[in-house]
């Protein structure tokens, strides 16, 4: 998966996540149980294949392995016993080769389970403790705004991001038509037919990175924590899996409020970056009359337009009137 292309991420949020992050200078990071997302893997997730679907396939694999005009290469039990029956010539219709297989994988597959069993246990484990801060790249994403940021009346944080800050490098989202899974019945064939051992556990951060085609123009990039093991997990917990990890000041580079917010939340909003750091560019997003884009303008420039116009209208005109 690739990683951020830009020094800086976009957070979209409401207005009243805003003001929390504000307040506690937290952000939430959250285990993937939380997304409440059908399409994403959990710690519930289990394996999309049955222990019967692994014999079939296996059956119908070392069938066409003894069959065939190749000599089978791999170094496991099954592959050897494959190739001592064909030199042997054992078998001459596949009906009887069927029965023979059948029996003898099924002694792979049920010595398999335990090793199935870990696997999960390792998954459950680690999508328990995985802790997962979604992003975008772009400040300008009509989709992030509408779904993340409550219709336009929420708020977009540009924080800084990569090697040697808070939120560390990010991850682009791979959006695609195959659903990710802990692990595949094609890769477990492969491993009992070949002998290949899968390293599963640095395949697991992969699992967090896919998603449907359709939701490609989010443009989703996702930064990673993984907490260390804890005794204490409570899974009928509200809050369990979800963890406030603080950030600096400076981390924030520019705030976006959006084109929809109330104006009494917007000034409260304000008046709270500039407590926390006057240095933080604050713009507000307007609607384009022409085209569907946003255009963002410094509240600096909007504040001293609304001045000049002010004293204007207060100035009293001097010039003579006519008689």
């Amino acid at each position: 998966m690739a990683d951020q292309t830009s020094d800086y991420l976009i957070k979209f949020c409401s207005a009243q996540t805003a003001d929390k992050i504000l307040s506690t200078r937290t952000l939430r990071w959250s285990a993937p149980h939380h997304f409440e997302d059908p399409l994403e893997l959990t710690y519930q997730s289990k394996l999309n294949f049955s222990s019967s679907e692994l014999l079939k396939t296996l059956v119908k694999r070392s069938l066409n392995l003894i069959f065939q005009f190749e000599q089978p290469t791999g170094n496991s039990k099954v592959i050897h016993a494959i190739n001592r029956w064909r030199e042997e010539e054992r078998f001459d219709e596949q009906e009887e080769a069927e029965e023979v297989l059948t029996e003898l994988l099924s002694q792979v597959v049920t010595a398999r389970k335990p090793t199935l069993e870990k696997l999960l246990n390792n998954w459950k484990s680690y999508a328990l403790r995985t802790r997962i801060c979604c992003f975008s790249e772009r400040v300008d994403n009509l989709v992030a705004w509408q779904r993340y940021a409550d219709a336009h009346t929420g708020v977009a944080f540009k924080f800084r991001a990569g090697e040697n800050t808070t939120l560390g490098i990010a991850k682009k989202i791979l959006y695609q038509d195959d659903r990710p899974e802990i692990t595949t019945l094609t890769e477990q064939v492969l491993e009992i037919m070949l002998g290949r051992v899968p390293k599963y556990a640095e395949e697991f951060p992969k699992k967090f990175l896919s998603k449907p085609k359709p939701f490609a123009a989010e443009a989703e990039l996702r930064c990673f924590r993984l907490l260390a093991n804890s005794p204490d997990i409570i899974l009928d917990s509200k809050e369990f899996g979800t963890t406030d990890i603080g950030f600096q000041e400076n981390d924030i580079k520019e705030v976006f409020l959006g084109a929809e917010m109330n104006p009494n939340v917007k000034l409260k909003l304000i008046q709270k970056i500039r407590k926390i750091n006057r240095q933080i560019k604050i713009y507000e997003a307007h609607m384009s009359p022409q085209k569907f884009q946003l255009d963002f303008v410094d509240t600096k420039k909007i504040t001293s337009q609304k001045q000049e116009s002010k004293t204007k209208e207060s100035t009293p005109n001097t010039a003579q009137q006519p008689s």
